[in-house]
């Protein structure tokens, strides 16, 4: 129950679409102790402690390092709703910005020579300072199209792995020199069922039905043809291939795809890399 909690407090931030931020604008440079002391290479997110009292922290202030997850950002005025799960395994706290009373987020500013965006957070009820995760979702206004659109997660050094989402869409670290992900059930030391999460590009989940799989373990090909649409009896489908089975799928995202697949016949212990083939466009793994 735990992890479900977890992973639903991480997923969220996906369906809200709306809020007002106390916010302006700061064309010069963060304060220079913070900035020198801010290292981002193993980090999205780098925190200051503003306020404390016995031991718990009542304000602080978070530093993300704005990168490609925040592309159509140009504005403060843009961010529409800020998503905060913060704490650790113990006790993780969740907070958005558009709460009723109080302004949790304050004194939102940009700094736009080191690529920056800051700001303060009053926390209605303090927290250990024994902080090990944090995640952070925000909402933008695209406004070339007209549309609100989530971002991908930033995360605090080693959230990820503690919140046990690596290698799914929302790990964005794990698609830097691939776009196919991998996770694996063993059993009895063989790969009993793999969940290949894919992001999908230039082409419509909406469209895919035919999906080819690729798979090679020591040395061998295994080549798996199905046929799945999103939509109910839209194609005719296909769900056995080679002894394995299309278990079924999920697209947390209109840019992700998932599929489950039972690979227990074949019978391996490990995979080395996988190609997939969705109707004619082509995605590929890191060798593993």
């Amino acid at each position: 129950m735990k992890k479900l909690k977890i992973i639903f407090l991480l997923l969220l931030p996906l369906f809200v679409f709306s809020c007002d931020l106390e916010s302006k604008e700061n064309d010069s440079p963060v304060n220079t102790i913070t900035f020198k002391q801010s290292n981002f290479d193993d980090t999205d997110i780098i925190y200051n402690i503003l306020s404390e009292k016995q031991g718990f922290i009542e304000k602080l202030q978070l530093i993300v390092k704005i990168d490609s997850r925040l592309k159509n950002f140009s504005k403060i005025a843009d961010i529409k709703h800020i998503d905060l799960t913060i704490g650790n395994m113990e006790k993780l706290t969740h907070l958005q910005s558009d709460a009723d009373e109080i302004k949790t987020f304050t004194n939102i500013r940009m700094d736009k020579e080191h690529e920056l965006l800051i700001f303060d957070i009053n926390l209605q009820t303090p927290i250990s300072k024994d902080i090990n995760i944090i995640t952070i979702f925000f909402l933008l206004d695209n406004r070339e199209k007209h549309v609100l659109e989530n971002t991908d997660p930033f995360y605090y050094k080693n959230s990820v792995k503690l919140l046990g989402v690596e290698n799914t869409f929302l790990d964005q670290t794990s698609f830097k020199n691939a776009n196919v992900l991998i996770k694996k059930i063993i059993k009895n030391k063989n790969i009993k069922e793999i969940e290949l999460t894919i992001k999908v590009t230039d082409q419509s989940i909406d469209d895919i039905k035919d999906i080819n799989v690729n798979l090679i373990s020591n040395g061998e090909l295994y080549n798996l043809d199905f046929i799945h649409s999103i939509y109910i009896n839209s194609v005719a489908e296909k769900n056995k291939s080679h002894g394995c089975k299309l278990l079924g799928f999920n697209r947390p995202d209109r840019s992700y795809i998932v599929y489950f697949i039972d690979i227990s016949k074949l019978k391996i212990q490990r995979i080395d890399s996988i190609a997939i083939k969705l109707n004619d466009h082509h995605y590929y793994s890191n060798k593993l």
